[in-house]
């Protein structure tokens, strides 16, 4: 689901203008703004209500600014970098902890081979699996597939290279490393912080299907430390009058294992779309004597594009 602005656009193509007197090749500047007006209420067992009343920042997409763009070098290669920033449109904080580029700050190299990237970036698990299965396309916080899964959408590393198939009849897939950048041994209070994982997807019409596995080498010099591991498995099918959407999340972590699924629909009514999810799952807390939760969520929620050009 494409979400832009026309205060963006038209900035867009005033730096266009400016770009293409010192590059030849495409370069694109980019955006969201998104702010909403929230009231949320927390009900907790023995404890009075919590009201919250206020603005809200990204509460359907992430607030974002960047640049991606590329250079044809021949025979059929391509230089392509991309620069994205976060902040919060309610203070103009950058996001990702301050950092300047915090979304996305990697360059790579593509061809017939597929293509290369290095430095800070999504996860193939976040930015191209876990959306299908969710009909708020990994937005509105936890309203989708975030509630199970803690790589929907979220999940980017630094100091990482990825490797990204060709699309080959509807089938796409990648591997990544993530260079930890930590000495061995590591003290016994932290991780080393290797990632290794990967994915596939397969789109054909109506059908798009989804698998990724990802884990984390967390384990520590401390007794009982283990790696981290993410299984989703995700699946959706378009009808025309209606596209359900299915998923399941596997996840075990340090102190805990999670496991749940999901269930929606996107029904596309008065010209926007009606969006449906129920999710359910159940985390199960290694540590002795705690009570194990479980997850139950029921989503409603509908979009319309003002914006014609949407």
């Amino acid at each position: 689901m494409k979400k832009s602005i026309i205060a963006v656009a038209v900035l867009g193509a005033m730096s266009g203008a400016a770009f293409a007197q010192v590059a030849p090749n495409n370069i694109t500047l980019y955006g969201v703004v998104d702010i909403a007006f929230l009231r949320t209420s927390v009900e907790e067992t023995g404890q009075q209500t919590k009201t919250t009343t206020g603005l809200n920042a990204g509460n359907q997409s992430g607030n974002r600014w960047g640049l991606r763009g590329s250079e044809d070098l021949g025979g059929g290669l391509k230089a392509n970098f991309r620069l994205e920033s976060g902040f919060n449109i309610v203070n103009g904080n950058s996001g990702q902890g301050g950092r300047l580029f915090g979304r996305h700050a990697w360059v790579g190299l593509s061809g017939g081979f597929g293509e290369v990237r290095l430095g800070r970036q999504t996860l193939f698990s976040s930015a191209e699996v876990t959306g299908i299965a969710d009909p708020f396309d990994n937005g509105f916080g936890i309203a989708g597939f975030q509630l199970l899964s803690s790589a929907a959408g979220t999940q980017r590393n630094d100091n990482t290279v990825t490797y990204r198939t060709p699309a080959m009849n509807g089938l796409q897939g990648a591997v990544y490393y993530t260079f930890g950048g930590k000495a061995t041994p590591v003290p016994a209070s932290e991780s080393k912080d290797n990632w290794l994982g990967g994915g596939v997807t397969y789109s054909a019409g109506p059908l798009n299907l989804g698998l990724s596995y990802d884990t984390k080498d967390s384990s520590t010099n401390a007794a009982g430390s283990r790696d981290d591991k993410w299984l989703n498995l995700v699946g959706s099918y378009n009808f025309g009058a209606a596209k359900v959407h299915a998923g399941y999340v596997k996840e075990e972590t340090t102190g805990e294992d999670k496991t749940g699924y999901i269930l929606g629909a996107t029904v596309p009514l008065g010209g926007g779309e009606l969006l449906a999810a129920y999710q359910s799952g159940k985390v199960d807390i290694i540590a002795a004597g705690v009570a194990d939760p479980k997850i139950r969520g029921l989503s409603v929620g509908y979009t319309y594009a003002l914006s014609k050009r949407l």
